[in-house]
């Protein structure tokens, strides 16, 4: 009897063991999706890491510091990674004319990937004395009866207006004002970046390469 249940034991073990390398075997032998794209142009990427180099040495003080990443790809092709890397395709590449135009593409990717790391830094920011209201405090109107807290709030705002620091935060946070900044202070003209806008139009319509290499992971799909 001893020696039937190891036996049933061991037929049951072998049967799931069969089940496991015919689901690996699958996963193994399915066929990857692999995105649309050729061999990078090196006299593009040689292109894009010099302009990119020079725009960073212009701005030391923008907060990134950024590789460039040139992508083979028919379409054009304009992301970052978090604020490592800014990828652009050769073919975006070859549209610019000149190296000004250049500039003022990866500018406009540096001033979103500025902007992102900004609005990010500011959600960290708790505001200065918060404004706590009670709706049934039983004063007159709801209006809080401490003077000092109001002396404290009529200060602030004098020093302050909340007016003009919302203004700062908000051309501060702005990419389209943070690219023209990087591309004037890397000593270009800000019509360039007006010249150039044309070719922001229709960036990214293949969105398999942007998610293949921006981080975000594909929703997996298991075979049985």
């Amino acid at each position: 009897m001893r020696v039937a249940v190891v036996l049933l034991m061991g037929l049951f073990a072998g049967c799931d063991d069969n089940r496991f390398f015919r689901g690996a075997r699958n996963l193994v032998n399915k066929p990857i999706a692999v995105p649309d794209a050729k061999e990078p142009s090196l006299a593009a990427a040689a292109r894009v890491d010099q302009i990119g180099r020079q725009i960073l040495s212009a701005n030391i003080f923008c907060g990134v510091d950024t590789s460039f990443q040139t992508v083979g790809h028919r379409e054009p092709l304009l992301f970052h990674r978090g604020q490592q890397s800014v990828f652009i395709s050769d073919s975006l590449v070859d549209r610019c004319k000149t190296d000004e135009e250049l500039a003022a593409v990866l500018c406009h990717e540096l001033g979103r990937m500025i902007a992102e790391k900004r609005n990010a830094a500011r959600m960290g920011y708790a505001e200065p004395l918060m404004d706590v209201t009670h709706s049934n405090n039983g004063e007159t109107g709801g209006i809080t009866g401490d003077q000092f807290r109001l002396a404290e709030l009529a200060a602030i705002e004098k020093r302050t207006p909340k007016k003009t620091v919302d203004r700062v935060l908000a051309e501060t946070t702005d990419p389209r004002k943070i690219a023209i900044e990087l591309l004037k202070t890397t000593g270009f003209d800000e019509s360039h970046y007006t010249r150039a806008e044309p070719l922001f139009r229709g960036l990214n319509k293949n969105r398999d390469v942007v998610q293949q290499l921006d981080g975000g992971a594909q929703k997996p799909e298991w075979s049985n």
